[in-house]
């Protein structure tokens, strides 16, 4: 569905939210509106300021949280194949955003575990994990973490 393959970004959205209302609330159906967006930001250009001004748009900011709360932090969602890749998906789409608060929720949901997808797009997996999810969780040490104690 993608422009890439031959399909277009309003294709590759449209399936991934068609996806997200036909699946019952709690799968992980709502990744694919994640991974439509991860898929749209690599698409451009490679300066930071198109790739940030993209996902800071507010459709994309409410259409990330609605697929989160239909899926993963829906009261029905249960872990199955798959879910580290989706909840990273969130993790690192809320996190690019600036939204925090989201990205920690995602983050707690995932404690230790990630894959190299999507943190690769990000620099070196283990790392950009960390560091985004130290950023998430107010654990930035001497960078200036907004913990206190």
């Amino acid at each position: 569905m993608c422009p890439k393959w031959g399909g277009s970004w309003e294709a590759a959205h449209g399936f991934a939210r068609e996806c997200l209302l036909g699946a019952p609330e709690g799968a992980l159906n709502g990744g694919l509106v994640a991974e439509a967006h991860v898929e749209h930001w690599l698409d451009l250009s490679s300066d930071g300021n198109a790739r940030t001004g993209y996902l800071r748009q507010a459709h994309v900011h409410a259409e990330l949280v609605e697929a989160a709360e239909r899926s993963v932090l829906h009261p029905s969602y249960r872990p199955t194949y798959g879910w580290v890749v989706i909840q990273g998906d969130f993790a690192a789409l809320f996190s690019m955003i600036g939204d925090t608060a989201r990205a920690a929720a995602h983050f707690r949901a995932l404690g230790n575990l990630a894959s190299e997808y999507p943190w690769s797009y990000l620099g070196e997996p283990a790392k950009e994990f960390v560091r985004h999810r130290s950023a998430a969780l107010g654990r930035a040490g001497r960078t200036g973490g907004t913990g206190s104690g």
